[in-house]
């Protein structure tokens, strides 16, 4: 998915080990997204921080080539969070926490994470 090889394209350029994209599969068409910055804090690392928004913007009826109405509302949610995962990279920041940046697959997508185990959000 191209979210994922793009965060993590980001992460590679930047020599971050620390960190990994992958994507959370759902029971229904599209994944979503989760870039994990492992917490630098041999204590605080099991505390997570959100940074997410919707990276919902699909067609139902035509999956793969339908306009997708949701596109300006997910794609500026999305836009966000990358600029700041980007400057995160460039900019040598190692969080004490670990902080994972999902891109939420539909407003269903949301409902598949433990929120009651996070510690925040951005």
């Amino acid at each position: 998915m191209w979210l994922r090889d793009y965060m993590q394209g980001i992460a590679d350029q930047y020599g971050r080990n620390d960190t990994s994209c992958y994507l959370f599969e759902h029971d229904f068409l599209q994944p979503s997204v989760i870039c994990r910055v492992e917490g630098s804090d041999s204590v605080l690392r099991d505390e997570v921080v959100v940074c997410s928004a919707h990276s919902d913007s699909i067609n139902s009826a035509n999956p793969t080539g339908g306009r997708a109405p949701g596109a300006d509302d997910d794609g500026s949610g999305v836009a966000d969070f990358v600029e700041v995962f980007r400057a995160m990279m460039a900019g040598s920041f190692y969080p004490k926490r670990t902080i994972d940046f999902i891109g939420y697959a539909a407003e269903e997508g949301t409902h598949a994470f433990e929120p009651e185990k996070r510690l925040g959000a951005c």
